[in-house]
Formats: structure tokens, C-alpha cells, sequence
């Protein structure tokens, strides 16, 4: 039993194991290497071991995908195909800094309205920011009947949060760049601050730290509380190198 092993973290104390990129697990060439079946078939192997040698253990799922892919990682069956207790909901915190963008709920009411259901046992992870990219992988159906063209309101969201856009204050990075045939654009978002001590003015912190508050406030409403990885949000300047 290795020391990264989830059984090994478990004699450590770990209660809670977070597993990364579960949409990538299985890699098959020929294949989109992206919700795979086989990537299911391992994590309810793994719950399977934890269950009968560490029965206290919850999985965490980073599975930064489409809403309706990301359920499938709670697993279709919460007795005969387990998978994960909890997922982060990454639809919900793209939503939120889309209505940033917008100033509207639009959109954010659509993707909320549509959520796929998850099992009753299932808990979301509710976050505000972490240290990965803001990925815009909303349901191209809600965004439509938000009013938008999905792939012209990603490319807006894009020159937004990497502040090309005139109105913008945001100083993001753009992490993946797109086409019309991967949708998907992913932005670093410098979560509103810039890592340069030179932009650290009141004005523009006072006024960023608006946009972090209506979010919050927003999640208030939610049946779980938030959660948000601090040095992520404020851009710590050895994050960036």
C-alpha cells in the first residue's frame, strides 16, 4: 500500500479523500478520453475497497464538466454503482461569474432551473473560486433561452475576465483559447485582482470586492454553504511565478 494510496491517507486520519480530474481517468486513443465508462467503472471499484476496509471514507469528485456528466460521478446506483459522496458543483460557480459579467441572472437562473437531479444521498460542494481556471461549460439549451449565442457569449465572457472588454476591471488570464468546435473556454480568472501591487487601489479593490460579496450573498440561499480558497482569490503573486 503506497503512501498516495486513499487506504494509506485513511490510516493518517483522512476522512474526506478529494480525487482530481475523474472525467480523465481512463485514456483510450480514438477516444474523446472524457467521461469514459471505464473512468466510472475504477471509482466504483475504489468506493467498492473503501467500503468494506475504510467504510467512513466520502470521495470528493473534481469533475469540471457538463452538468449532466458531472451527476454521473455520484454514480447511477447508491447501493450497486457508488461512486462519489460529493462533487464540486463548477456549473454553479461559472454561473455566478457569468451574472458578474452580465449584471443579470439570466443565465444563472436557466443553468439553476435546469440542474440535472443528483441521488438523494449526493451532496454538491458549493464554491465560490479555487486555484483551477473558471471553465464555461454551460448547457448551450440555457444559454439560448438566456437570450444569448453560446459561443458569442463565451467569447464575451473571455474579453471580459481577461479585461478586454472596456467595462471590465478584470485582469485574467486566458487558459485554453477555443473554436466553434470546443466551446468550452476556460479563463484564469486573476480572481479580480491583479498579482502587480501597482493596481492595488482602493477604488478598483472596493469595487471588485462588491462582486465577491454579491456572490456570497447569493450562496446564502443554497442549501450548502460555500466554500473558496482565499490565496486562489486574491492571486498571491508566487501563484503565478
Amino acid at each position: 500500500m503506497g503512501r498516495d494510496g486513499a487506504l494509506y491517507q485513511w490510516f493518517c486520519g483522512v476522512d474526506i479523500l478529494r480525487l482530481d480530474a475523474v472525467a480523465f481517468l481512463w485514456k483510450k486513443i480514438g477516444a474523446a478520453c472524457q467521461n469514459e465508462r471505464n473512468a466510472h467503472l475504477i471509482l466504483q471499484l475504489m468506493k467498492d475497497c473503501c467500503q468494506v476496509t475504510a467504510p467512513g471514507v466520502l470521495f470528493i469528485a473534481e469533475a469540471i464538466v457538463a452538468p449532466v456528466e458531472v451527476i454521473k460521478y455520484f454514480g447511477e446506483d447508491a447501493i450497486i454503482a457508488k461512486e462519489c459522496e460529493i462533487a464540486y458543483n463548477a456549473t454553479l460557480m461559472a454561473l455566478l461569474w457569468d451574472g458578474i459579467a452580465t449584471k443579470n441572472t439570466k443565465l444563472l437562473y436557466q443553468g439553476v432551473k435546469n440542474m440535472p437531479a443528483k441521488l438523494e444521498r449526493a451532496t454538491w460542494l458549493n464554491y465560490v473560486r479555487c486555484h483551477d481556471d473558471i471553465g464555461f461549460g454551460f448547457d448551450d439549451n440555457d444559454v439560448r433561452a438566456a437570450g444569448y449565442e453560446p459561443f458569442a457569449h463565451r467569447q464575451f465572457l473571455v474579453d471580459y475576465f481577461s479585461g478586454q472588454f472596456d467595462a471590465s476591471l478584470a485582469r485574467g488570464m486566458v487558459f485554453i483559447r477555443f473554436n466553434h468546435q470546443r466551446p468550452s473556454e476556460r479563463v484564469l480568472v486573476i480572481a479580480n485582482f491583479d498579482a502587480n501591487p501597482q493596481y492595488f487601489d482602493l477604488e478598483v479593490i472596493s469595487g471588485r470586492g462588491i462582486n465577491l460579496l454579491v456572490i456570497l450573498s447569493t450562496y446564502t440561499a443554497l442549501e450548502h454553504p460555500p466554500s473558496m480558497i482565499v490565496g486562489s482569490f486574491y492571486s498571491l503573486i508566487n501563484f503565478i511565478g
